[in-house]
């Protein structure tokens, strides 16, 4: 019997932040976020002939994009009453103390549940299944290919 997989809530999970007085929103990263940030991370890392990875180069930038992705400044009436939010752009987040962005980016990594050692794992572990699928498939062809002996019945 299999089980049924049952998602009745799809709120994203969020934690209110006070930095230098003002009130933000911590929010779980959408999909589309965990992608861009996935994307990112890759784009950073380096493999050598065989696949594997070398060189991880520039993967501390992502984690301002993460945060862009996660956090929104709450707008308030003159009442201080919330009227909406809006994303904080990640040129802003640049501009601030790194001890605050790696304390936010770590936050909201565990919020939206994304590590990269698993994803890397995971896209290793793909790659080799890959590998495997494209040497059947070259197996395959060689099969399949017309033999290269002429008839010399003359």
């Amino acid at each position: 019997m299999v089980d049924q997989l049952n998602f009745d809530d799809l709120t994203l999970r969020e934690m209110p932040v006070k930095i230098a007085g003002e009130a933000y929103i911590l929010r779980e990263a959408s999909e589309g976020g965990c992608a861009q940030y996935r994307n990112a991370n890759l784009k950073c890392v380096r493999f050598n002939d065989n696949g594997k990875p070398v060189a991880f180069d520039g993967t501390a930038s992502t984690d301002a994009l993460l945060v862009s992705l996660c956090l929104f400044k709450i707008k308030t009436d003159a009442d201080g009453e919330k009227t909406g939010e809006a994303r904080v752009p990640e040129q802003v987040i640049r501009s601030w103390p790194d001890r605050i962005v790696k304390a936010l980016a770590k936050q909201a990594k565990e919020i939206s549940e994304l590590n990269l050692e698993e994803s890397l794992e995971d896209l290793q572990k793909q790659r080799d299944e890959l590998d495997k699928r494209i040497e059947e498939l070259q197996k395959e062809s060689l099969k399949n290919e017309p033999s290269d002996t002429t008839n010399s019945s003359e």
